[in-house]
């Protein structure tokens, strides 16, 4: 695929970022059944080009152990003041990077998800000099990823595979891969970290690689199936 190097700037992307999501402002939902998450996509320059950081969750965790992310994690009351608070902070614990070098320059929709969470997706630019290193936290994460943006520009990035969902709701799941030349391993990116990967595709790039029979099931739908799953017990904290 050829490069785009005026789309491709990193002061260009800022700004289309910014300037796309004030035109577009995020949903934002709330939900007694779902726990309070978020998430940062972020962009990096290095080598000559803007790169997405995602990760691939480490096996000694509990949960979706192997399974690609963005970094990011629960709200934490004791820790965090707001949900951009949560996103920065997970971010350093994750891939030990300094909190100061990241800048948010704003933030998609909300994404409910069958799984229980409520994340809150935000967008940060990390200040990035070759002298710098990550410093990975190998009880989160397994491996650091460093995808190009501009593959995932290119036409049919994504696959759809039907899946099974929720009183027998059968929708199509996205998905692509990507190998890392770095470690030569390949990496499977699906559900809900592809979502949200083409949202920002479609809204910062105008960029929709998605069919029309693709739905994720909505807020509203999501809590009524939680709120007939938990008749009787705790809500979620």
């Amino acid at each position: 695929m050829k490069e785009r190097k005026n789309v491709l700037n990193k002061k260009v992307i800022i700004k289309k970022i910014t300037q796309n999501l004030k035109i577009d402002p995020p949903d934002e939902f709330e939900s007694p059944y779902l726990k309070k998450s978020a998430i940062l996509i972020l962009l990096v320059e290095k080598d000559s080009q803007l790169k997405i950081i995602m990760t691939s969750r480490s096996s000694k965790l509990n949960n979706h152990t192997g399974e690609m992310s963005f970094p990011g994690g629960k709200f934490d009351v004791y820790l965090d003041y707001d949900l951009k608070h949560t996103a920065i902070r997970e971010t350093v614990e994750e891939i030990g990077i300094e909190k100061n070098k990241i800048s948010i320059l704003g933030r998609l929709n909300d994404l409910p998800t069958i799984t229980g969470y409520l994340i809150r997706p935000f967008i940060g630019i990390l200040d990035w000099n070759d002298s710098d290193n990550f410093a990975i936290n190998h009880q989160e994460v397994a491996h650091l990823v460093e995808i190009p943006l501009n593959y995932l520009l290119r036409k049919n990035l994504f696959t759809e595979t039907p899946m099974k969902i929720f009183e027998g709701t059968t929708i199509p799941l996205l998905s692509f891969d990507f190998k890392d030349p770095n470690i030569n391993k390949m990496f499977h990116i699906w559900g809900a970290s592809a979502h949200i990967l083409a949202e920002f595709l479609k809204k910062i790039f105008e960029i929709d690689n998605i069919s029309n029979k693709y739905k994720r099931p909505n807020i509203s739908e999501i809590n009524d199936y939680f709120k007939k799953k938990l008749k009787g017990k705790n809500l979620p904290h």
